[in-house]
């Protein structure tokens, strides 16, 4: 079992999320999510405040998706227009025909 956060820097602020499970490993649907940082934060006090409130934000919207569907719906939209994205830049892009030799851009 994975102990201890990877490449994780002083200024980073991380949102855990730990999913609760059963007795049979099954996740019961709750979470429990919190912020993690490390005391050697060497921000500014108002740069780690705002990015603090950021953080806390982001925490925020999962309640908030519960509550109000549309927020739901439109972060869904969002996600999944970004994974289409990122999926239409991993393809090759064809760059030149010529006969049956096809030249691709990776």
């Amino acid at each position: 079992m994975l102990n201890s956060l990877i490449n994780f820097n002083p200024n980073d602020f991380v949102i855990r999320i730990a999913p609760e499970v059963d007795d049979n490993g099954d996740w019961t649907g709750d979470l429990t999510v919190g912020m993690l940082t490390t005391d050697d934060n060497t921000m500014k006090p108002d740069d780690f405040a705002h990015l603090k409130v950021l953080t806390d934000m982001l925490i925020a919207a999962i309640p908030l998706m519960e509550q109000d569907h549309d927020v739901r719906r439109k972060l869904f939209k969002l996600v999944d227009e970004i994974d289409a994205d990122e999926m239409a830049e991993e393809k090759p892009l064809i760059e030149e025909r010529d006969g049956n030799v096809v030249k691709v851009n990776f």
